[in-house]
């Protein structure tokens, strides 16, 4: 007999002893009598056996109720295994679908992350595309017209003094008060090579007194022409100069065309020059050309109205020089010697040799510096005589 059998007869049993004690007769028990007294049997009358009967009717009624609920349990026992089954993969299902959500999510999420990375990475820094400007921005190129001319020349000049403080920043010239000199290798825009040089000077002048002989010299006077060269200037304004270089020596013909432009300020004085493109120049594919630009500075000791700071910085694209056909040197060896060049050394430029690719603007370059020295000298020792304390052979060696 299996379990849910005994079950069964244990409940028949029960509801069989149940009606049992509906039709058993009460037990009847005697009373106590006197003595002498004879025995009566007492007769009971039963008065609830419709009672009885109803209770008999109810239990078999709920017999098969219990009959019919087990039957029910039973059918339910039997596809509640499959409902089971089916809710269970059901559950396992939306599970399922969340945690593909979850992971499509979370794969969505990492590539936006590594998009963003990947911006940030390949992403021009701004300390090396400030430097060079787009030309889309501001042309270097001079026009043929001359009242565009003039117009591009200002603005041209304009933008090199608007990043004026930006280049000091990098170049890590800003607010210096000793002197100093460096030159080092830099990237310049459309990853070119370049050269920055930057130089410091104290004079014991007023920088007003300094700052108008280098422009003299900036402007087109004090300076010679060498021999095979010729030196066009033109002059937009008492403050604005387009100075046009050419040469032709050793079959090799070189080009510097350069914006000069001076700022007055109250408390200092700036010229700056830029290397420009002109379309009145007709330029061959193996001609040379140096692209340099500048920033000069003059400002008051703030300790000492008497004294002044120059602060240069200069950019110097070697790509150009190494473009062409007959230069025939590593990038390292240009920088090196435009280094001993640009940079204020102890011995003098003009007992360096300087290399064949850069010999024409060097020497250029040593002219200038003459002009400057003697224009300098000059415009010292008169200020310092009118004070009445003018000693000589004061000179400085400068650098542009």
């Amino acid at each position: 007999m299996d379990l849910f059998g005994a079950k069964e007869d244990a409940e028949d049993e029960m509801w069989a002893s149940i009606c049992s004690l509906l039709h058993t007769t009460p037990v009847e028990t005697p009373t106590t009598l006197e003595a002498g007294q004879r025995k009566t049997k007492r007769t009971r009358i039963y008065t609830n056996k419709a009672e009885v009967s109803q209770l008999e009717a109810e239990i078999q009624s709920l017999q098969e109720l219990l009959a019919q609920t087990k039957r029910a349990a039973l059918s339910r026992d039997d596809t509640s295994m499959w409902e089971q089954v089916a809710g269970q993969q059901r559950v396992e299902k939306n599970k399922a679908l969340e945690e593909n959500e979850q992971l499509r999510l979370a794969v969505k999420e990492r590539q936006e992350y590594i998009d963003r990375l990947e911006k940030l990475l390949f992403k021009t820094p701004r300390w090396n595309a400030l430097p060079d400007l787009d030309v889309s921005q501001v042309s270097l190129v001079l026009p043929v017209e001359p009242h565009l001319r003039a117009a591009a020349m200002h603005r041209i000049a304009d933008q090199q003094y608007k990043r004026l403080q930006t280049v000091l920043v990098q170049a890590g010239a800003l607010d210096l008060c000793y002197d100093m000199c460096k030159g080092e290798s830099m990237t310049l825009g459309n990853q070119q090579l370049g050269f920055l040089a930057v130089n410091h000077f104290t004079f014991p002048v007023p920088f007003v007194v300094v700052a108008g002989p280098f422009w003299s010299v900036f402007s087109g006077k004090y300076l010679v022409s060498a021999e095979n060269a010729q030196d066009s200037w033109e002059h937009v304004d008492d403050k604005t100069v387009y100075n046009r270089y050419w040469t032709y020596r050793d079959s090799t013909t070189c080009h510097s065309n350069t914006v000069h432009k001076l700022y007055e300020e109250v408390n200092r004085s700036v010229i700056v020059f830029a290397s420009v493109s002109d379309a009145i120049v007709v330029r061959q594919p193996t001609d040379v050309t140096d692209e340099m630009n500048g920033w000069w500075q003059f400002q008051p000791h703030p300790d000492d109205p008497e004294k002044s700071f120059l602060t240069i910085v200069t950019h110097s694209n070697i790509s150009c020089l190494l473009e062409h056909k007959e230069v025939d040197a590593a990038p390292n060896d240009v920088k090196m010697a435009l280094k001993e060049i640009f940079s204020a050394r102890k011995k003098r430029v003009e007992d360096m040799p300087p290399p064949s690719y850069l010999k024409y603007f060097i020497e250029r370059k040593q002219r200038f510096r003459k002009s400057m020295e003697k224009a300098l000298q000059t415009a010292m020792h008169e200020y310092l005589a009118a004070k009445k304390s003018a000693p000589h052979g004061v000179t400085r060696e400068i650098t542009a």
